[in-house]
């Protein structure tokens, strides 16, 4: 029991800091392309569209590989 709540925190924990992770990098990656180009708007933008779109993808495969895993 005590290895599970553990367990928990660790991964709380985890998320946490990928979470902050992520909105440091997209905040990186926001200004560079602003920064080093002249159509930063179509760049941002490509840019956002494809983090979604990966996102989805992503999602959806997690999620049937996380049914067919569980008894």
């Amino acid at each position: 029991m005590k290895n599970e709540k553990e367990n928990q925190g660790r991964v709380i924990i985890a998320t946490m800091i990928s979470k902050l992770g992520s909105i440091i990098f997209d905040y990186a990656n926001s200004r560079f392309l602003i920064s080093h180009s002249t159509q930063s708007v179509a760049l941002m933008a490509l840019y956002q569209g494809s983090e979604n779109f990966l996102g989805v993808i992503a999602n959806t495969f997690g999620g049937c590989n996380l049914r067919s895993a569980q008894p």
